[in-house]
């Protein structure tokens, strides 16, 4: 269907895949896949990338409307998701017909670790070797070396 997966990729039962756009996802080797999770595409042609060795714990969602790119070595924690879409929403506007908001890629660079139920949202960037608190909302982007927490995420170290 066309997932261009290495080998050696572990996807543990229940991971829900756009079965249309198997395409535009690429996982390196040594990538494991905890049980539940969901990969979403809303806009055909929006990528998705997780590099060689990281590992994403059960329960997660990675939805893209714009390209996602996840580092190398990374651990993700259970019940993660990454988002590069927002709804339209706000005074009068109707959240179920408003459609969708301009969405921007989500970058997470080479070793990174992602605390349990954090939610990375749309134009975010995380540098090389950050630590994101579980619970977080990652609303911005922030420098490689981070120590990041909070709703909304801020710098803690």
């Amino acid at each position: 269907m066309g997932l261009n997966a290495d080998k050696s990729v572990f996807a543990f039962a229940g991971t829900r895949w756009p079965l249309c756009a198997l395409k535009d996802i690429t996982i390196k080797e040594k990538v494991v896949l905890g049980f539940n999770g969901w990969f979403s595409q809303i806009r055909k042609g929006a990528k998705i990338s997780i590099g060689s060795g990281t590992h994403v714990g059960d329960g997660f969602m990675i939805s893209a409307d714009s390209p996602i790119q996840i580092g190398s070595e990374c651990l993700l924690s259970y019940r993660v998701s990454i988002l590069s879409h927002r709804h339209v929403c706000g005074n009068g506007a109707n959240p179920v017909t408003a459609g969708y908001a301009e969405s921007k890629p989500i970058v997470i660079g080479n070793r990174c670790f992602i605390g349990c139920n954090a939610v990375i949202l749309s134009g975010v960037t995380l540098g090389d070797n950050c630590v994101v608190g579980a619970n977080s909302v990652v609303t911005k982007s922030f420098p490689a070396n981070s120590i990041i927490g909070g709703s909304p995420a801020q710098m803690l170290k």
